[in-house]
């Protein structure tokens, strides 16, 4: 992730996926997932957005209501960013698993 200083909103949705991917609560941290995208498109950080956003669209276990709401963002980041930017987000997410992803989030 950008190395530039954590917006509060940036703070709170990191602390949120870490506590949802420690216990296991799946939901809550496609949820947090999905937000941190937004805010990542919100300050034009389109390739961390474009791979979350990637990673989140293959997991089986979205709930419908966070899935259509990633799939509405990478939908319009489709079409207003490089494609070549889509094309390796779509690459990555592929070659990613869950503990790489959040590592990948949490700078870790």
């Amino acid at each position: 992730m950008p190395q530039q200083s954590l917006h509060p909103q940036e703070k709170d949705y990191l602390a949120s996926i870490r506590a949802s991917y420690a216990i296991n609560a799946t939901d809550e941290l496609w949820y947090g997932m999905t937000q941190l995208a937004q805010l990542y498109i919100q300050r034009e950080w389109t390739q961390e957005a474009s791979d979350i956003l990637a990673f989140i669209l293959l997991q089986a276990d979205v709930p419908q209501d966070t899935y259509d709401t990633a799939e509405a963002l990478f939908d319009d980041l489709e079409r207003s960013i490089c494609p070549r930017v889509i094309w390796d987000a779509k690459a990555f997410a592929s070659d990613m698993d869950l503990i790489g992803m959040v590592e990948y989030m949490l700078g870790e």
